[in-house]
């Protein structure tokens, strides 16, 4: 018998200045639209993630945010779900946001809410030349069983 897991969540990616504002953003829907459309188990890949457009009639504002979603089989076996924490953990460091969340529910060992918040420190960069991703953030970890 196999169970299945079903993941969600969102990146809140960041604006950047005036004279390009969106420079970040477009930035990260190049790094997702480089992931795979199949990956190794448990899978990271391309059809997972969307976004709408620029304008706010498309439904972004300042905030552009990538929703994604997928379901698994057997997620929660074998630590399977912490390694696509990690997977997921990788492509967070190359992109740029404020905030991130995956929530991760289980048939069999029920609920989990991952939260990412960037560092005040990689947060300060974002209006300079530099464009660092963000490498750096809390994570807080949530079950309800």
């Amino acid at each position: 018998m196999s169970f299945e897991t079903l993941v969600y969540g969102y990146i809140d990616s960041v604006p950047w200045r005036q004279d390009d504002y969106r420079k970040y953003q477009r930035r990260n829907l190049e790094l997702l639209n480089a992931l795979p459309e199949k990956d190794e188990y448990p899978f990271l890949s391309r059809g997972m993630f969307s976004a709408p457009g620029f304008e706010p009639a498309e439904g972004t504002h300042r905030s552009h945010v990538i929703h994604f979603g997928a379901s698994y089989k057997n997620l929660e076996e074998d630590d399977d779900m912490f390694v696509w924490v990690a997977k997921f953990e990788g492509l967070l460091s190359r992109m740029y946001w404020y905030s991130a969340a995956a929530h991760v529910m289980t048939e069999a060992s029920g609920d989990y809410r991952f939260e990412w918040v960037a560092d005040f420190e990689v947060i300060r960069t974002y209006g300079t030349d530099a464009l660092p991703p963000t490498t750096k953030w809390e994570r807080k970890d949530t079950s309800r069983k």
